[in-house]
């Protein structure tokens, strides 16, 4: 929400999983209407953009809704604010809250994910995948895959 420079500024939501969704849902029909094929759109939460560290641990919770509008979802949640105010760390020590946050997100139904620890998070979606079911194929269109 909000002009660029403002991408950090906290905002007041009343629900933020589904003011996300309605957001996306909106973005996604007017990408479609504009000509973007629907196959080469994901969906992006916005973890950390406007959102205090309580409103990013709901907007997760809340994957499933996006997961809903049947696009995948890339998540970027790798040594986010968030996880230091759960944890005390500084962005440099976050790396296990990371990779806890990640299978988290990837068991509610995220596919895509930004990272700063490549191999970590490669293992560790990697376990999660053995364990909870596989990533979706390679997608060369959005770079998506184990």
């Amino acid at each position: 929400q909000g002009a660029p420079g403002d991408l950090h500024a906290p905002r007041d939501y009343s629900d933020v999983a589904a003011e996300v969704r309605d957001f996306l849902a909106a973005r996604l029909r007017l990408a479609e209407s504009r000509g973007v094929p629907r196959e080469r759109i994901a969906l992006d939460p916005g973890i950390g953009f406007s959102k205090r560290a309580e409103q990013s641990v709901e907007a997760l919770r809340g994957l499933g809704r996006l997961v809903e509008l049947g696009r995948p979802i890339y998540v970027g949640i790798s040594r986010k604010s968030f996880l230091g105010a759960l944890t005390g760390a500084p962005p440099e020590g976050r790396l296990a809250a990371g990779l806890g946050a990640a299978v988290a997100a990837y068991a509610l139904g995220a596919r895509i994910f930004r990272t700063h620890d490549v191999r970590e998070t490669v293992e560790c979606l990697r376990a999660a995948q053995a364990l909870l079911g596989p990533l979706p194929v390679r997608s060369p269109e959005l770079g998506v895959g184990a």
